[in-house]
């Protein structure tokens, strides 16, 4: 008829739109409910077939690693040393330059009981390093951590480490080999039965 009122395509169309829209709210609210109910019954809500309490997390650590306890209490007591020595050196330098008047300088320990007198700084501040404990030189191999007051006491112990002799016999048809050069001078005197005297290229080459 004229006068009745069609409706137009439009509003269809819309009509449509708000079925699919109150069926995602639908889906979306019983995902929700299966989600919180799987909380509840203590399971991940990643993976519902695996417990809460069997999911690892991964921790991420930044910066630097925490120090242990005692390595804590072994720098600072390191630090300690360290300015005990520096402490003793620099004042008994002060003491000699103080003392000097014109003749040889004489650096003396003053650390109670010794008295011992040096003629030069690099003998003093070795023995000084026996009365504090002060080891400068840390071997470097790996796992090792010896530290040494001498830096020549470091080179022979590292050759424990490579297994490198080089103060060899020099004796015909004799094959030894020593780490140091005060053992090959023990070994020629004892086995050879010479004076313990090593040949130029010993001398030279090796400290």
């Amino acid at each position: 008829m004229a006068g009745a009122e069609v409706p137009s395509a439009g509003v269809k169309v819309a009509a449509g739109g708000l079925d699919v829209l109150t069926l995602a709210a639908s889906k979306a609210s019983a995902a929700a409910a299966a989600a919180a109910a799987t909380a509840a019954a203590g399971m991940s809500t990643v993976a519902p077939q695996i417990p809460d309490a069997l999911v690892v997390v991964p921790k991420i650590r930044r910066g630097r690693p925490k120090r242990s306890e005692q390595e804590h209490i072994s720098a600072i007591q390191q630090a300690l040393v360290t300015r005990e020595y520096q402490r003793i050196v620099d004042q008994i330098a002060h003491d000699a330059s103080e003392d000097n008047g014109g003749r040889r300088r004489r650096f003396v320990c003053t650390v109670a009981g010794c008295g011992k007198v040096f003629y030069q700084r690099a003998h003093l501040n070795i023995h000084i390093r026996s009365h504090t404990g002060y080891k400068p030189y840390a071997c470097q191999h790996p796992g090792c951590g010896k530290s040494f007051p001498q830096l020549g006491n470091m080179r022979t112990h590292e050759r424990t480490h490579t297994g490198d002799r080089p103060f060899k016999c020099h004796i015909a048809g004799c094959q030894r080999a020593f780490t140091q050069r005060g053992n090959l001078k023990t070994h020629l005197r004892k086995v050879h039965q010479t004076d313990g005297a090593l040949p130029k290229e010993h001398k030279a080459n090796f400290v």
